[in-house]
């Protein structure tokens, strides 16, 4: 067998288990089916930034997150004294991924390696909530957990990217 789907089937057992983890010790209005649905979406976050398939990354980023990134990009533009695109018209690039998407996401995998999520982690539900996930994920390089959030927004688990990890990067070492 391949290590990739070895990685895979894999991740699904680890899903699976914590599923039925859930089941017998949660009282919450979330199904079983909404715990899988969150698992996948941030487990396909990060496999589309692996693979570079930016479109489908902002599809399912969170809204607090989309505007933050938006809100970041343009207060870079102020702080280097140029002309800064809209909002709007950022909105559209990160939508159908042109140039300052690419550019963006391109950096950000610089320092950012979603195989690390992926490949190297421990991913366990935290806490479960009508229309709120957390998953705690344990790397094996890193010094502390990490608490990616996920938010029911518009019929879909999204990632909450910024809510996650942007006061993380205030406060390393």
């Amino acid at each position: 067998m391949g290590e990739g789907l070895t990685l895979r089937l894999f991740f699904v057992m680890k899903k699976i288990l914590l599923i039925n983890f859930l089941l017998f010790f949660t009282l919450y209005s979330v199904s079983a089916d909404e715990i899988s649905n969150a698992l996948d979406n941030a487990d396909n976050f990060f496999r589309s930034m692996e693979n570079k398939n930016y479109t489908q990354v902002w599809s399912l980023l969170s809204i607090e997150s989309k505007e933050k990134i938006l809100d970041d990009i343009v207060d870079s533009y102020k702080a280097a004294k140029s002309k800064a695109p809209s909002t709007n018209e950022l909105a559209n690039d990160f939508a159908t991924c042109r140039t300052v998407c690419t550019s963006y996401w391109d950096g950000f995998l610089i320092v950012f390696k979603p195989e690390e999520i992926l490949e190297n982690s421990e991913w366990s539900v935290l806490s479960v909530k009508n229309k709120y996930i957390e998953i705690q994920i344990i790397n094996s390089k890193a010094a502390k957990p990490a608490v990616l959030k996920m938010y029911k927004e518009n019929g879909q688990w999204t990632v909450g990217l910024t809510e996650s990890f942007w006061l993380r990067r205030y406060f390393q070492n």
